[in-house]
């Protein structure tokens, strides 16, 4: 079995982050992912198995990349106040500095490929 190229998945997430700020989840295909990630459609498929498990494969990364940068020099034994400061001021960060990611995560959850599951 072929080892996945990281590198690759995380240019078939940009480009599909991309593509979504420009024509939205519906507007796109696989096949015009791969153009933009300058990739053969079947590279794409190599590490998804259609859209439907890239969307939800980009949605579970970036709630997970979301989290982490909202706890970073998070330190749980200081006090309170110090506390909510800081997720307050990561979260600000975050959201500044990822407009094509709450693109996405906007139409995400108004989309039919939510799941209860994911929504947790």
């Amino acid at each position: 079995m072929r080892v996945k190229d990281e590198r690759k998945i995380e240019v078939i997430y940009e480009a599909t982050l991309h593509l979504i700020q420009e024509v939205g989840i519906a507007g796109i295909t696989v096949a015009k992912i791969a153009k933009e990630a300058k990739l053969a459609t079947g590279t794409v498929y190599i590490y998804f198995k259609n859209k439907e498990e890239l969307i939800n494969q980009l949605y579970l990364h970036l709630k997970k990349q979301t989290t982490e940068n909202l706890f970073v020099g998070f330190d749980p034994t200081e006090p309170i106040k110090v506390c909510m400061k800081k997720l307050f001021v990561n979260a600000l960060k975050n959201k500044m500095a990822s407009f094509k990611e709450g693109v996405f995560m906007e139409q995400y959850y108004h989309s039919p490929y939510i799941s209860q599951e994911q929504n947790k």
